[in-house]
């Protein structure tokens, strides 16, 4: 487990924590615009502290993410760097739809293919994110040997 160097924000009702490269985020009901400026801080944060970064998201039929949260989160994702592959467990049709289209605009604005799977459980989840952040990995080295 990694203990965070970066403090975590509070973020309503929504869960958050980082544990082996893992940002691990419940949410519980509708992200908001302010709780999503949080939520990307700490991500950017623990994407450039940590050697590798991917995003597990356990959701109920509850979550949703207002307009304005849904503009911020595409318009402050950073092409500089490797996509932070997604995992989301536990969602409905709708969950499905609302995250789908949020990754498809950061992937047309913003031009990054943005890994992202849905899973029934967090197990398969996991197992997913381990051979993403393998990628990603990979990417990063890339990156570095550019500079």
């Amino acid at each position: 487990m990694t203990t965070p160097l970066i403090p975590v924000p509070k973020l309503g009702k929504h869960q958050l924590s980082l544990h082996s490269g893992i940002v691990i985020i419940e949410v519980n009901g509708i992200l908001s615009l302010e709780e999503a400026e949080r939520l990307m801080d700490y991500i950017h944060r623990c994407d450039m502290t940590e050697p590798n970064l991917g995003m597990l998201v356990l959701a109920n039929e509850e979550f949703s993410v207002t307009p304005e949260a849904r503009r911020f989160l595409v318009k402050s994702s950073r092409p500089e760097r490797p996509p932070v592959p997604m995992a989301v467990v536990g969602t409905g049709v709708l969950v499905r739809a609302v995250l789908t289209l949020l990754v498809n605009a950061i992937r047309i604005t913003m031009r990054m293919d943005v890994p992202l799977s849905f899973f029934p459980s967090e197990v398969q989840a996991r197992s997913w994110l381990k051979e993403q952040l393998v990628h990603r990995t990979d990417l990063l080295t890339k990156n570095t040997s550019r500079v």
